[in-house]
């Protein structure tokens, strides 16, 4: 794997950089904590509903679900093809993995790694990744769109609708600057971001990303998978709010998905504990909800997010995940594929 090809230094950089994200973390905590009365944040844990948390937790793994279908999908125009049983799999490590190692993106990183190695296609494999965090980000945007859209009214009253307008507009902005640049990422990115240093086979995805030029159809159909995600996880975060009886509205969870994903590509913290948790404090002090209580909704979120990264790293201990599947479809050679332009 990549990491395995480091040298000493690196990896104690990359150590380094890992225990100053988890110390900045636990600072947040920290600084929150102060000001929480610890036995009515205990009492609100102990008073969850089992029922709603289990339902909480199939929300969350309903979000994984679509991301891995999104994946799927975006496999397919790149000749690669996987079973729904192994592209879920591999999803799930991938989430254990950006949870537990040093980088969120670590576990992105293996699973187009160990597809690229099993079916001797790194460039495609990288590429698909890629095209599923982009076409993820643009899903996120449309979906803190309608989100802002549904709960304007509620929004208003709490005097969080401009603040939320601005910051729609900025993942807008940013979305639509990402589709109108993509000509350019397309025809250059390999060339300008190997002067950053980036690693190999990111740079082999990019060389091969242009396939999707001509399948802007799975694109499409992957972009209606990932807009499911959001929404499942804005579902997960209000059923831990009826688990512990709060009065948060609905539609305030599915902009608060939007938010702390947003907070967490900050590369300051670890699986964005600490920001989550305070984004949610000061987001639901607008309506009037305890700090104890919005503070219990981040830490069960956080408990059940990890709880179904740790499928993922049962799948990893119990199961060979660079196994071919028995029932593949013929792919078809890189060249092969309409758009297909090889390197001059």
């Amino acid at each position: 794997m990549a990491n395995e090809n480091k040298s000493p230094k690196e990896k104690r950089k990359s150590l380094l950089i890992y225990f100053l994200k988890l110390a900045f973390s636990f600072l947040l905590l920290y600084l929150l904590f102060r000001h929480i009365n610890t036995a009515k944040l205990l009492a609100v844990l102990k008073s969850a509903e089992p029922v709603w948390l289990c339902a909480s937790f199939t929300a969350f793994f309903v979000a994984v679900w679509s991301s891995a279908a999104a994946w799927k999908v975006l496999l397919e125009p790149l000749g690669l093809h996987i079973s729904w049983t192994h592209v879920m799999i591999l999803r799930l490590i991938s989430l254990f993995f950006n949870q537990a190692l040093p980088t969120g993106m670590a576990g992105d990183l293996w699973r187009a790694y160990i597809f690229g190695a099993r079916e001797d296609k790194m460039g495609a494999s990288f590429a698909s990744v890629l095209a599923e965090k982009w076409v993820s980000y643009l899903s996120l945007s449309f979906c803190a769109l309608i989100a802002l859209l549904m709960g304007w009214d509620s929004f208003s009253k709490s005097k969080l609708s401009v603040p939320l307008a601005w910051f729609v507009g900025g993942m807008l902005a940013v979305a639509i600057g990402s589709i109108l640049l993509m000509p350019w990422f397309i025809a250059n990115g390999k060339k300008f971001f190997s002067r950053f240093g980036i690693a190999n086979p990111w740079l082999e995805g990019m060389e091969s990303f242009h396939i999707y030029r001509s399948y802007k159809k799975h694109l499409f159909y992957a972009f209606l998978l990932s807009c499911i995600s959001p929404f499942a996880g804005g579902l997960a975060f209000w059923f831990i709010s009826l688990s512990i009886k709060s009065s948060a509205p609905l539609q305030s969870f599915f902009i608060l998905v939007p938010l702390t994903r947003v907070v967490a590509y900050l590369p300051v913290v670890v699986s964005s504990i600490g920001t989550q948790d305070i984004t949610t404090v000061l987001f639901y002090a607008k309506y009037g909800i305890a700090k104890e209580v919005s503070f219990s909704i981040s830490l069960i979120g956080h408990a059940l997010k990890m709880l179904v990264g740790a499928t993922g790293g049962l799948c990893y201990l119990f199961v060979n995940p660079s196994r071919k599947d028995e029932k593949k479809k013929e792919t078809k050679d890189s060249s092969e594929l309409p758009g297909y332009q090889p390197e001059s």
